[in-house]
């Protein structure tokens, strides 16, 4: 949530409506690949930045939680987005299968 332009990225709850990188909008209903597709879309806007903080917080500190009903996505995201950010420095991504 953004308090006074800064957001706090610790505890991250992924339900639609929710105000963060993370979480969809109210009444959203999709599949994985939909999910990814929104936070490709969210990649390369001012949110950029709150990527490689979850990446950093999340993964590679593993500080905060990630919790909600696309919790399970949203992690596999990020270890995806890191994965290709560090292999090709390419966000882009399709899920296999």
């Amino acid at each position: 949530m953004r308090l006074d332009g800064r957001v706090n990225l610790t505890d991250v709850d992924t339900s639609p409506g929710v105000s963060n990188v993370l979480a969809p909008p109210i009444g959203w209903t999709g599949s994985k690949q939909d999910y990814f597709n929104l936070l490709l879309s969210r990649h390369d806007t001012p949110y950029r930045q709150d990527f490689g903080v979850l990446i950093r917080r999340h993964l590679k500190r593993q500080d905060g939680e990630i919790t909600g009903p696309y919790a399970e996505y949203a992690r596999e995201f990020l270890v995806e987005l890191d994965r290709r950010h560090e292999a090709t420095q390419q966000p882009e991504f399709q899920l296999a299968g």
